[in-house]
């Protein structure tokens, strides 16, 4: 098998339906989970609040919606891009779940207070589903937002949208920063963990499907 495999050739593939199945399931896992773990286990926890360097260099500000506006079209964009590509898609589904759990570990591990000044960021779409009506301010370490744009990063190929990609994450990096969402080491340690994993699966993902990406 190849990274140009279709989707009908790889759903023959026993081993691809299984892993397609296990992240369909991973992924109603985490969004049935995402309400109970952020408001009846995180948020009783106490945190410790960090004494910020680079936050303290900034006035917060709201950029809630041009945050938003530009991960989720770099979300459109690369859906776009690679919809045609089924281990790609795999991958960065596998990559999401397991990063999102990964977090839950170290948000729960490493629990911080908001930082000082903080603004809400206001995801459209996700707070509803992982937070209900509560405004969740503890969400810190590491961030899912600059995670998200990284995991984006890695999966495309292209170097023009690769490049347009690594602007964009800077780009949210430093407006979260800016807004006080999250301290700085929350979002320098996001494409670190994000990184170990999808190349963790991606030499597991071509080992299993001999695939040669």
């Amino acid at each position: 098998m190849n990274k140009e495999i279709t989707w009908k050739q790889a759903l023959q593939s026993k081993r691809f339906r299984l892993h397609l199945v296990g992240s369909g399931i991973g992924a109603i896992f985490l969004i049935s989970f995402l309400p109970y773990f952020f408001n009846d286990i995180l948020q009783p926890k106490a945190g410790i609040s960090l004494n910020d360097f680079i936050l303290k260099q900034f006035t917060p500000k709201d950029w809630s919606w041009i945050i938003f506006g530009i991960i989720y079209t770099c979300v459109l964009l690369v859906i776009a891009f690679n919809y045609s590509k089924p281990f790609a898609i795999l991958i960065g589904v596998e990559t999401y779940i397991l990063v999102n759990i990964i977090r839950m570990i170290t948000l729960y591990s490493f629990t911080l207070e908001p930082p000082q000044g903080i603004i809400p960021l206001i995801d459209p779409l996700i707070t509803k589903i992982a937070y209900g009506d509560t405004v969740f301010l503890k969400d810190l370490f590491f961030s899912g937002h600059v995670s998200t744009l990284c995991l984006l990063f890695l999966i495309e190929k292209s170097l023009i949208q690769k490049t347009t990609l690594f602007i964009a994450t800077i780009a949210v990096a430093f407006l979260i920063l800016w807004q006080h969402v999250h301290y700085t080491v929350d979002v320098l340690f996001a494409p670190i963990f994000t990184s170990l994993i999808y190349f963790g699966l991606l030499k597991l993902n071509r080992s299993q499907f001999k695939l040669n990406i």
